[in-house]
């Protein structure tokens, strides 16, 4: 069981509930974070506060302040404004990865969202939805576009009814673009892993001068990504009749050979890169306007830049 607290989702727990493999919960802390946020949002409503998206239009009609009638049906009338995106169907894995990644958002208590927004979209998780998503288009920042599919076909099949500014924190955010990248990184990293498998095959049948594992390489220059491959390597060929001196076949192999831990190495550390990038963003929320618990107020924010991504 993943469960969802807004600040431990990595990306392998994140693909084991997209690619069906396990289950997910809301964090009952969560829980209590989303309702308290959402006590804030009812309030400035109540008081008739000037909130952007809330209580008021959106970008250039920011300044058209919206009445309680036309503030029921805004957030509906907002997600089907934005269905407009192209291109083939995203294939269900990064769909349900985007679902996973706009919940654990909504569990910051940041969107302002209730609690039950992100027990609908686990809710759907858990019972196998995947509405049909075209991968392509948005318009400015935020992935509206495809989110505005998600939320149009999960609405649809839920039955769930959207409360004020709810429609906004759907799909004003990246989680479309950040759960899909996840699910990359992801795949590349298996394919490095391969790759170093493949590698250590090639040594073998080439008898290749292992000479290129020794210590030396990493206590010489010790970047992690060759740290790693050398071990990997090593643990691969391990027993090798290599290992023994006048056993390779050359007494300097090709660059193609010679290189394998330094090339394979910047791989892994690229990867690590990317990874720690993203996972920062799985535990990101990216909602504007932001709630702010500590001082019971609402501010604009430009955390929906994809930038980072």
């Amino acid at each position: 069981m993943v469960v969802l607290d807004g600040a431990s989702l990595t990306i392998d727990s994140l693909a084991a509930v997209a690619e069906g493999r396990d289950q997910v919960a809301l964090a009952p802390a969560a829980r209590s974070r989303m309702a308290a946020a959402r006590e804030i949002v009812d309030e400035a409503v109540r008081s008739e506060a000037v909130v952007y998206g809330l209580t008021t239009a959106l970008a250039e009609r920011k300044s058209v302040v919206l009445d309680a009638g036309a503030r029921q049906g805004f957030s509906r009338f907002l997600i089907k404004g934005h269905l407009i995106a192209q291109g083939p169907l995203a294939p269900p894995p990064i769909v349900r990865a985007a679902m996973v990644c706009m919940a654990n958002s909504f569990a910051k208590g940041v969107a302002g969202v209730r609690p039950e927004l992100a027990e609908m979209l686990i809710h759907a998780l858990n019972s196998g939805l995947a509405p049909a998503v075209r991968s392509l288009g948005s318009v400015g920042q935020a992935d509206l576009g495809p989110l505005a599919d998600l939320a149009e076909g999960l609405l649809n099949e839920t039955g769930f009814v959207i409360a004020d500014n709810e429609g906004l924190a759907l799909v004003n955010n990246n989680a479309f673009s950040t759960g899909w990248a996840a699910l990359a990184e992801l795949a590349a990293d298996r394919l490095l892993g391969e790759a170093e498998v493949a590698a250590a095959l090639d040594l073998e049948a080439f008898a290749g001068n292992l000479s290129i594992l020794h210590p030396i390489v990493i206590e010489a220059r010790p970047h992690p990504g060759t740290v790693a491959t050398m071990r990997r390597l090593r643990a691969l060929l391990a027993g090798s009749s290599l290992f023994q001196p006048g056993h390779a076949r050359n007494l300097q192999d090709p660059l193609t050979f010679r290189s394998i831990p330094q090339i394979l190495g910047a791989g892994r550390d690229a990867l690590g890169y990317v990874r720690t990038t993203i996972e920062t963003e799985l535990n990101s929320a990216t909602a504007n306007p932001a709630v702010v618990l500590a001082e019971r107020r609402i501010v604009s924010v430009g955390n929906l830049d994809i930038v980072p991504v």
